[in-house]
C-alpha cells in the first residue's frame, strides 16, 4: 500500500506580468529619473552653495561683533586682521599698545603678539587688510572687501545692519 499522494502536474502557461516589472520598464524609469536629476542637480547645489555663504556671512558678523565686545569689555584697543579665509582678533598685552590710528604700523606690532582668537571660513575669502577696534568697541573700517563664490564683494560688518554683502561689480 503506497501512501503517497499523486503529484499534480504544473500548469503550462504562468502569467510573468503579473509577478513584478520587466527589465525594459525599470531601464526606462531609471533613465528617466537620471534626465530629470541632471536638470536639477546643479540647480540645487548653486542654491545650496549660497545658503552657506550666507550663513558665513552671519557667522562672520556674530564672531566680529564677541570681539567687539570683548574688546570693550577689557577696555583695550583691539585689532582684527583679515587675511585669506581667516580673521585673527588681538588684544594688546598689559602697558602695550597696537596701534596710534595708523594702519601701516599694525602689520609690524602684531607679528610678535598671538591672535586671542582666529575664525577659519570655507565660503569666504579676504585681501589683507585690518580693522582698528577701539575700548569703546567700534571697528574702523566697518567695510571688509571680500571674495565670495569667486565674486568681490564689501561686506559691512560690527554694526546691527541687513550685513548683506555689497557687490562692487
Amino acid at each position: 500500500m503506497s501512501l503517497s499522494k499523486p503529484l499534480k502536474p504544473l500548469p503550462s502557461k504562468t502569467n510573468v506580468s503579473q509577478s513584478g516589472f520587466t527589465l525594459i520598464e525599470l531601464i526606462i524609469v531609471m533613465s528617466i529619473v537620471a534626465i530629470v536629476t541632471s536638470l536639477v542637480g546643479p540647480l540645487t547645489f548653486k542654491s545650496l552653495d549660497k545658503i552657506k555663504q550666507k550663513e558665513e556671512q552671519l557667522s562672520l558678523n556674530n564672531w566680529i561683533n564677541g570681539q567687539l565686545y570683548r574688546s570693550f569689555a577689557n577696555q583695550k584697543q583691539g585689532v582684527l586682521a583679515f587675511e585669506k579665509d581667516q580673521v585673527r582678533f588681538y588684544l594688546p598685552p598689559r602697558n602695550k599698545q597696537l596701534y596710534n590710528n595708523n594702519l601701516n604700523a599694525i602689520s609690524a606690532a602684531i607679528e610678535n603678539i598671538e591672535p586671542l582668537a582666529t575664525r577659519q571660513f570655507e565660503q569666504l575669502n579676504f585681501t589683507k587688510q585690518f580693522a582698528l577696534v577701539s575700548v569703546f568697541g567700534y571697528m574702523t573700517p566697518n567695510e571688509i572687501n571680500v571674495t565670495i563664490g569667486g565674486e568681490n564683494s564689501a561686506l559691512f560688518l560690527g554694526e546691527k545692519v541687513d550685513n548683506v554683502a555689497k557687490s562692487s561689480r
